[in-house]
C-alpha cells in the first residue's frame, strides 16, 4: 500500500511547517513494511529542506491555473458536469501526481482545500483547531469571507475523511458536535515537540544567542503577529511589572501577519520598547538556542486547544505560562492565566523570577506532562497503524 503525504506548509509558516514536519517523521516512524511512502510537497523550496532529504519526493507547485482547478473541483458540480469531469479523469495537477504514483490513499498533513478537490483518491485529513467557531471575534477569522470558507470546509471535509487527526480528545468532541462527525473516524494523537527541540545540545547555542544580539536574560514567545497571539497582553504585563521596579525583556520571533507595525507602536506607547526584541523569522537551527537562554516561555494565545511552543519549551526543561481556557493541554505543567489579564501575567511573570523553587518545580512538572502526552501519542499511534490496515483490506475490495 502505498500513502501519498501531502506537506503544503513551507518554512516561513513556522509552527504550522513543524507541526506537518511532525506528522512525517512521526508516520516514517511507525510505518510498517508493508506500508510505502510518498511525500507531494506543493511548495517548491520545500525540496531543499534537510528533513525531506532521500525520501520519495515529488514537488508540484500550486500556480494559478491548479488554484483556479482546485476550486473548481472542491464546488459541488452540477451532476452532468460532474459526469463529464469523471469521464475525462479531470484532475489536479496533484491528484493527477499521486495517481500516477500508484498512491492508494491521501494523508494531509494540514487542513487542505484540496481535500474537496479530490476526484479519486481517498484521503487523511488533519485538523489543528476550529478557532473560528470558539473565537469569531478576531479578525482573521471573519474578515473577507474567512469564517464563511472555514465552515464550508470543515463541515464537508471531515465527513468526507477516512479519517480525521486531531491532537486532543476536546477538538474531537468540538467536531462531532458543530459537524456531526463520527467518533469512529476522529483520532487524537498528541503532537510531539519540534525535532530541533529532542535534539542534544549544540555547543553553538552561545554564539547563535550572542549573534542574534539578545539581551542576557529574557521571556520568549514564538509566534506570528495574528491578533489572536495576544502580544499585546505581554507588552501590557512588561508596563505593569516596569511600574513596580522590575524591568524584563521579551523576544518575540515570527513572521508578520499585519499586525507587527500595531504592536510596535504599543510598545513605545506603553514604555517599555527598549525592552521588547523583534527578530522577525528564525531558522529552525537557532530555535533551540533561543528557548535554552530563556527564562520561560510565556504563551498567552487564544487559539487552542493545543499549541507546540509547550511542548518545545518542557523538552528543554524551560517553565510555561500559558493561557486558562487550555489548561487541558498542559495541565499542572504551566502558569495558566486568563489571557485577557495583564495582572494575571504580571503576577506569573514574577513568579519565574522571584521564586526559584517554585520554577524549577514548575519545569519539571512540565517534562512530567510531556510524558504522559507522549504515551498518550504512541497509544495513539498503535490505533492509528489499526487503522490503516483496515483500509489496505479495504481497499483489495476494488480495483485501481
Amino acid at each position: 500500500m502505498k500513502i501519498g503525504v501531502v506537506l503544503e506548509q513551507e518554512l516561513h509558516s513556522g509552527g504550522g511547517f513543524q507541526q506537518a514536519l511532525n506528522a512525517l517523521e512521526q508516520l516514517t516512524a511507525i510505518a510498517p513494511p508493508w506500508l510505502q511512502i510518498a511525500v507531494f510537497t506543493t511548495a517548491p523550496a520545500n525540496a531543499g529542506h534537510a528533513a525531506l532529504a532521500g525520501r520519495d519526493l515529488h514537488v508540484v507547485p500550486r500556480g494559478a491555473a491548479e488554484r483556479l482547478r482546485s476550486a473548481a473541483l472542491a464546488r459541488t458540480l452540477p451532476a452532468a458536469l460532474d459526469q463529464w469531469c469523471a469521464r475525462h479523469d479531470v484532475l489536479t495537477a496533484l491528484e493527477r501526481a499521486m495517481v500516477a504514483e500508484g498512491v492508494d490513499l491521501v494523508y494531509f498533513l494540514s487542513p487542505s482545500g484540496y481535500a474537496l478537490a479530490l476526484r479519486q483518491l481517498p484521503y487523511i485529513l488533519t485538523v489543528w483547531d476550529l478557532c473560528h467557531r470558539d473565537h469569531p471575534e478576531f479578525p482573521e477569522v471573519r474578515a473577507q469571507g474567512e469564517f464563511a470558507r472555514r465552515e464550508a470546509f470543515y463541515r464537508e471535509a471531515i465527513n468526507r475523511a477516512v479519517l480525521t487527526l486531531t491532537d486532543s480528545e476536546e477538538l474531537n468532541q468540538r467536531m462531532a458536535q458543530y459537524y456531526g462527525a463520527e467518533s469512529g473516524r476522529l483520532l487524537a494523537m498528541p503532537f510531539q515537540p519540534a525535532g530541533f527541540a529532542r535534539e542534544s545540545a549544540s555547543a553553538s547555542t552561545n554564539n547563535r544567542v550572542q549573534r542574534l544580539g539578545l539581551p542576557a536574560d529574557y521571556l520568549f514567545y514564538p509566534a506570528q503577529f495574528w491578533p489572536h497571539k495576544n502580544h499585546v497582553r505581554i507588552l501590557q504585563a512588561l508596563a505593569l511589572r516596569k511600574a513596580q521596579g522590575q524591568s524584563h525583556a521579551v523576544v518575540f520571533c515570527g513572521g508578520d501577519k499585519n499586525n507587527k507595525p500595531y504592536i510596535q507602536r504599543l510598545a513605545t506607547e506603553l514604555g517599555v520598547a527598549g525592552q521588547v526584541s523583534f527578530i522577525g523569522f528564525v531558522p529552525e537551527a537557532d530555535m533551540q538556542a533561543l528557548y535554552r537562554h530563556c527564562r520561560a516561555l510565556v504563551m498567552p494565545t487564544y487559539f487552542g486547544p493545543t499549541n507546540l511552543p509547550p511542548l518545545e519549551a518542557w523538552a528543554l526543561g524551560k517553565p510555561v505560562i500559558y493561557s486558562a481556557h487550555l489548561a487541558g493541554q498542559v495541565g499542572d505543567g504551566a502558569l495558566c492565566v486568563d489571557p485577557d489579564s495583564a495582572e494575571e501575567l504580571a503576577a506569573a511573570i514574577a513568579t519565574v523570577y522571584d521564586n526559584a523553587e517554585a520554577t524549577r518545580a514548575l519545569a519539571a512538572r512540565g517534562q512530567a506532562r510531556l510524558e504522559y502526552l507522549g504515551t498518550l501519542r504512541r497509544q495513539a499511534e498503535a490505533t492509528f497503524l489499526k487503522k490503516l490496515e483496515s483500509f489496505n483490506n479495504r481497499k483489495l475490495c476494488w480495483g485501481k
